[in-house]
């Protein structure tokens, strides 16, 4: 089904992602020194491997709204625009498990120093901030940066993707912690 191209909210979806970022910080307190446990039925990460990627992803989706709020950056481009896959996840608003792989760039290690996991999820958060300081230019450039699977997309495309894309992790966390605290994942 071809889905078309919409215009996102991105201060709507900029508030999404600061309470998503919001739920992961809770959990890393809830949970702390009983993140690095698996629940292999669920996921091959650990939760704090799921919260590392998610700071690593969206520290740099929100570099690249910056990018396209300041119109410079190398890979930012006025061309082009979202892929099929791209207008199917930002309409539906999620995304399938498993449907894609993490990027070697922002892939956890094995095992994550939980104090650098902290420092991560700050610079996040200060990426975050950076990017509501900026929202205005934001919203008003004609600038896209490409995602390796879905496309070029806007400053609004990929804030929504970033709100997505963590709110895709929080479940899978949420059936982690479910796992290893009755043995059962939620369906």
């Amino acid at each position: 089904m071809e889905h078309p191209i919409q215009s996102f909210d991105p201060t709507a979806e900029l508030a999404g992602l600061r309470a998503a970022l919001d739920a992961c910080d809770a959990l890393r307190q809830r949970r702390a020194g009983g993140l690095a446990q698996r629940a292999v039925g669920v996921s091959a990460w650990s939760s704090e491997q799921h919260l590392y990627h998610l700071a690593l992803s969206t520290d740099l989706a929100l570099g690249n709204v910056r990018a396209i709020g300041r119109g410079s950056g190398l890979r930012l481009t006025r061309e082009g625009g979202p892929n099929a896959l791209a207008r199917e996840v930002l309409a539906r608003g999620s995304r399938e498990r498993g449907s894609s792989e993490a990027p070697r760039m922002v892939r956890p290690p094995d095992e994550v120093d939980p104090a650098f996991l902290v420092d991560e999820l700050g610079r996040a958060r200060s990426a975050l901030d950076a990017v509501e300081a900026e929202l205005e230019a934001v919203a008003a450039s004609d600038a896209r940066v490409p995602h390796q699977e879905l496309g070029q997309l806007s400053g609004a495309e990929w804030l929504r993707f970033a709100h997505i894309h963590v709110r895709h992790h929080l479940a899978i966390l949420d059936d982690i912690e479910s796992a290893l605290l009755d043995g059962s994942p939620r369906p």
